[in-house]
């Protein structure tokens, strides 16, 4: 069988023209439960999860819709990107095991798009389904297999041959610890890392996967070195011939950014964001960072300047637009709030925390009228657990009664 090697590629170049064009290709709702709140990303994602293995297309649609939804959610961004690819065997075989051509491919590119805005989102985030993309790889190989030797194999027999094979020497420890950090098992996912780090101490890939296991298990100063070993060994040469497509340098500043600021080491976080600015001034997410730092420090005069260089870098942003105009309407700026935030729900319009944000700008700056359209709006939007909605519904009450 042949060796697994996942590849995760992330294209920063191209990801907001990969998404927008996704965006033309808009897949029908999936039908949920009749019980189920068709406004709830959540509800989205569990129908996805459980339609995952028998029915990927399905899944994918629904994630799809969870991300429209909830755009602040990384997971559904990744689900979607795992869906999409065990939906369609030749496409996972060639992507699981490197296909180089394939995977400079535009329809790589696009898939990839979804993993990497995830990671811009929280870069540490948890990908669960990793052990389900091997573990579909492998029956699609066993049952190839099967039918080239002219048999039918069972449920019951792929079960088995997929687990005979996950329990011998065949998979490398690479892939071991893939599977385990899918199944949440991350102390022996950073086990297999380090061993594989044991006989290839220049791979930075392998190091900056371990730190992301070391982070979810919460040894954030070991993941901090490692991140700063892959950093300074990457700094070293020159980007042309960095191992993989995906080993940005701004990505990792970030990443180490992101680890210095759960330390509370802001100093150092603010640091490292503007070395990833430096490495890519589209690079976003670093200025959001900085914004949000701000924030913390109750510096609103600074994260509205970060939060407008994030916009300025990515003005198609929905979560950049709406950050910069949640600031500006707590500062009162309210024609700029609104720009960000009437921008946003253009960009996301199934979305409710744009829009509700919009209306609450709009009534603060006396456009009744425009607010309590936009209150409407969100209710036809929210979920029924959004806790905002007592408070919506007594403003468009307000609101129109006034208007009388």
């Amino acid at each position: 069988m042949r060796r697994t090697v996942l590849v995760f590629a992330l294209v920063l170049a191209s990801a907001g023209t990969l998404c927008a064009q996704s965006r033309n290709r808009v897949p029908p709702r999936p039908r949920l439960g009749e019980a189920a709140d068709t406004n709830d990303a959540v509800a989205y994602m569990q129908f996805g999860l459980d339609k995952l293995r028998l029915r990927p297309q399905d899944a994918a649609a629904a994630f799809y819709w969870a991300m429209r939804l909830d755009p602040s959610n990384p997971h559904a961004l990744y689900d979607r990107r795992a869906a999409l690819l065990i939906a369609d065997e030749s496409r996972l075989r060639r992507y699981v095991e490197g296909d180089r051509r394939y995977l400079r491919s535009a329809e790589v590119r696009e898939m990839d798009s979804l993993y990497l805005r995830a990671s811009l989102i929280a870069p540490f985030f948890h990908r669960s389904l990793d052990d389900v993309i091997i573990t579909v790889y492998v029956e699609n190989e066993v049952r190839d297999w099967a039918r080239l030797h002219g048999s039918a194999i069972s449920d019951a027999e792929l079960s088995f041959e997929v687990s005979r094979y996950m329990n011998s020497n065949s998979p490398g420890p690479e892939t071991r610890a893939l599977m385990a950090y899918g199944w949440g098992r991350f102390g022996e996912s950073a086990q297999h890392l380090r061993t594989v780090l044991g006989q290839d101490r220049s791979n930075d890939h392998l190091r900056v996967e371990l730190a992301r296991v070391q982070f979810l298990m919460g040894a954030l100063d070991s993941a901090r070195a490692q991140m700063a070993a892959a950093l300074e060994h990457a700094r070293g040469r020159d980007s042309v011939e960095m191992r993989y497509i995906y080993d940005s340098k701004a990505q990792w500043e970030f990443m180490l950014g992101w680890i210095h600021e759960s330390m509370g080491a802001d100093s150092a976080a603010r640091e490292a964001y503007q070395r990833a600015i430096l490495e890519d001034l589209s690079f976003f997410s670093a200025h959001v960072r900085m914004g949000l730092m701000a924030l913390r420090s109750v510096d609103s005069a600074t994260a509205v300047t970060e939060l407008g260089r994030a916009v300025e870098a990515r003005p198609d942003d929905y979560l950049a637009r709406v950050l910069a105009g949640q600031v500006l309407l707590a500062r009162r700026a309210y024609p700029e709030a609104i720009e960000h935030l009437r921008r946003a729900t253009e960009l996301e319009p199934f979305a409710a925390q744009g829009r509700l944000l919009l209306a609450q700008a709009g009534e603060a700056a006396g456009d009744t009228t425009s607010a309590a359209a936009d209150y409407e709006r969100y209710l036809a939007l929210a979920s029924r657990e959004d806790p905002n909605v007592a408070l919506a519904r007594r403003r468009v009450a307000a609101l129109r009664s006034t208007a009388h």
